[in-house]
């Protein structure tokens, strides 16, 4: 696949507020282990590796109104742990430290989503991702080390992992896949930040539900 993603070089400015959409036991594990680039589950293990837009990482979002009504939508689903009692979803306010901006080692990429700027190296980004399940594969894959900081839409789909699937066995072309991602209303302002391990330490949760 090829794989050329608009890696900067010069730092973007973070904002000092973002968001972070989760539930009432998320915050507990918040509270208990700190951010992390996982999850807990039920009984206090770190989940295994899932398949993301974005890979493995701290999500976050800058547009509270959408991010309530993702996890809202999640919630029905009951993905997430929602199956369990008391369990609800919550918005979360998290602070940025502005020196997360003057850390040079960071590895950022910025995706635009424009079909006719990076669009489809962002639809590759995410075929790429949701179909590989271990971060550490990064090293040889077309990330070449995955980046700290990704900045991009949000895809949209219920069948998003399937429709990568397809990618990768070349049955469905890649701009079929763009296609597929960007039906929603929201596309292409609602945004996710997300954050790997080496940028985590820079966030700090105000564990209050929005």
């Amino acid at each position: 696949m090829n794989f050329n993603y608009p890696v900067n070089e010069t730092k973007f400015q973070i904002p000092r507020r973002i968001i972070h959409g989760t539930t009432t036991k998320g915050i507990l594990d918040i509270n208990k282990h700190g951010i992390r680039s996982r999850g807990f589950n039920i009984f206090g293990k770190q989940n295994l590796a899932i398949s993301l837009d974005f890979g493995e990482g701290f999500y976050c979002s800058y547009d509270n109104r959408v991010c309530r009504r993702q996890v809202q939508a999640r919630a029905k689903t009951k993905a997430d742990g929602f199956k369990l009692p008391n369990i609800r979803p919550v918005v979360i306010e998290i602070h940025v430290n502005p020196k997360i901006n003057q850390d040079t080692s960071l590895k950022c990429v910025y995706f635009d989503g424009n079909i006719n700027k990076d669009g489809i190296e962002w639809a590759e980004f995410i075929a790429f991702h949701r179909v590989m399940k271990d971060k550490k594969n990064c090293i040889t894959s077309p990330c070449h080390n995955h980046p700290d900081i990704i900045i991009g839409p949000v895809a949209d789909g219920n069948a998003i992992t399937s429709y990568a699937n397809d990618v990768h066995t070349g049955i469905l072309p890649i701009k079929d896949f763009y296609s597929e991602v960007t039906k929603s209303n929201w596309f292409p302002d609602y945004r996710q930040i997300v954050f790997g391990e080496k940028s985590i330490k820079y966030l700090k949760p105000v564990l209050k539900f929005r």
